[in-house]
């Protein structure tokens, strides 16, 4: 925490990856993601940042070196309702066999969400999330426009 207001926060991840039935996406993951956040109101905050992304697959082809920048805004609204909405844009390269350039991808997502306070059930809350993901790519394989809901309950403090 910065001061009262801002807050800045480093995230750094490594995993080692192993797939039951597809050996050939094992490998190392490893991510660095740094945002600043400023809560503009007692209920309204302001979140950007930036990230790197780096997986090493054992077929080549399925691992990438990724950048992406992300900014979003969360609400808290009378009645127990908080809602998100986030931005991302990113690219990310790789090499891929039998062409003659090496991949390049450039992708957005835009997602929405929303967390029900008052449905709180001894301390978790339920949580629904969509999101829209655009992918363009050099390679074919990976060109591709994605929708991503999920519901889940999260931990409320």
């Amino acid at each position: 925490m910065l001061n009262r207001e801002d807050t800045l926060a480093l995230l750094l991840q490594h995993e080692t990856q192993d797939f039951d039935d597809q050996s050939d996406r094992d490998g190392r993951f490893s991510s660095a993601f740094l945002s600043f956040t400023r809560q503009m109101t007692a209920s309204t905050a302001l979140t950007g940042g930036i990230g790197l992304e780096y997986s090493r697959t054992q077929d080549t082809h399925f691992g990438y070196r990724g950048r992406k920048l992300y900014g979003g805004l969360r609400k808290a609204w009378r009645g127990g309702v908080i809602t998100d909405i986030g931005l991302e844009a990113g690219t990310r390269d790789a090499d891929f066999p039998l062409t003659d350039a090496p991949r390049a991808d450039r992708f957005q997502r835009a997602g929405f969400g929303v967390t029900v306070t008052r449905a709180r059930f001894l301390s978790f809350v339920p949580y629904a999330q969509c999101s829209v993901i655009a992918n363009r790519s050099s390679v074919d394989l990976y060109d591709y426009i994605t929708t991503e809901c999920q519901l889940s309950i999260t931990r409320a403090f």
